[in-house]
């Protein structure tokens, strides 16, 4: 009996009202810390009671509540109160949605804050879901890498040659589902060779800059494979020293390398990258325009063709 008289009552003062948001949930008492008692879908049409033009549901007042007003995520000025499917007494979030007046308040604008769609923008991106969407990217990373070799023009006994040490930074923007940019960076290593009579050591190193494509594999869990193509143009150095004698090589050449990357999403907008590279590296031939040569009249020194393979580990920043 009391139901039904609750019922009647609230349907003399109640105005239809509609859902505006992707959904809302209504809460047992005008508290968002409250329990959940239902959700309701955007659109759905419900009944909140209605207070009149100026006697809305009070807010209160914070020297009437025990604890301090900052801890209550809304007062319950920003509830209506309406049933849930029960019949019973529920709260929903005046935000969530519009009251229908029928009569000229209807021309009023009502607030309505959606802050409740999670879902995607629309159109999806073309690289969803083998890329974020990000449309740029930012890779710095340290390389180590085994040695390149050398035509000495002299019986060699025996050379030590430490790795070749990098660091490399790429700039890639999202086209037509790859990734296009430049790739550069610097890179040297330490040789020392011993000769029958003598000992030699150099300092061999260089800086390169070329273009760079990729391509998304595959998205696995936070990690995303990504395979590349990169043609650096190299401009190389050989500083030598035998004895009191120095001497410097310079020259130009390029490489051809392949990458397969692994990017591990840690925060929002960066990743962790490892990859492994393999690179293909022609001869080529570094000159020296010293008064002065080393080895058997020559002024220049040969590079031997090389297959290179490089570890690689850095952060991805996508912007």
């Amino acid at each position: 009996m009391i139901f039904w008289v609750f019922i009647f009552g609230l349907s003399l003062s109640a105005l239809e009202a509609e859902v505006q948001v992707l959904t809302t949930p209504m809460f047992q008492t005008p508290d968002t810390n409250s329990k959940i008692v239902q959700y309701l879908r955007k659109g759905e049409k419900i009944y909140v009671h209605n207070p009149g033009p100026t006697s809305d549901l009070k807010i209160v007042d914070e020297y009437d509540m025990d604890i301090e007003i900052e801890e209550k995520a809304y007062v319950p000025g920003d509830f209506y109160l309406s049933l849930d499917k029960l019949g019973k007494e529920a709260y929903v979030l005046k935000k969530h949605v519009r009251v229908i007046y029928n009569d000229i308040q209807d021309l009023d604008e009502q607030e309505i804050i959606e802050d409740t769609d999670y879902r995607r923008p629309w159109p999806i991106s073309d690289k969803y879901p083998l890329a974020d969407n990000y449309s740029s990217q930012t890779v710095s990373y340290f390389s180590i890498m085994n040695s390149y070799k050398f035509n000495y023009f002299d019986l060699v006994m025996e050379e030590t040659t430490g790795p070749v040490l990098g660091f490399s930074v790429r700039h890639l923007k999202y086209k037509e589902k790859v990734y296009v940019g430049i790739h550069y960076g610097i890179f040297g290593s330490m040789v020392k060779v011993e000769f029958p009579h003598y000992q030699a050591s150099s300092l061999f190193g260089g800086i390169f800059m070329g273009p760079m494509i990729s391509y998304p594999l595959i998205n696995i869990n936070k990690g995303l494979w990504i395979i590349s193509l990169s043609f650096p143009i190299k401009l190389l150095g050989n500083f030598m020293s035998l004895n009191s004698i120095k001497q410097q090589f310079t020259g130009i050449s390029y490489d051809i390398k392949m990458g397969l990357d692994y990017n591990y999403k840690f925060t929002e907008g960066r990743r962790m990258t490892m990859g492994l590279e393999m690179g293909y590296s022609p001869q080529f031939i570094l000159n020296s325009k010293d008064p002065y040569y080393l080895w058997q009249g020559k002024t220049y020194l040969e590079g031997k063709s090389t297959i290179t393979l490089a570890a690689t580990v850095g952060i991805t920043h996508l912007y």
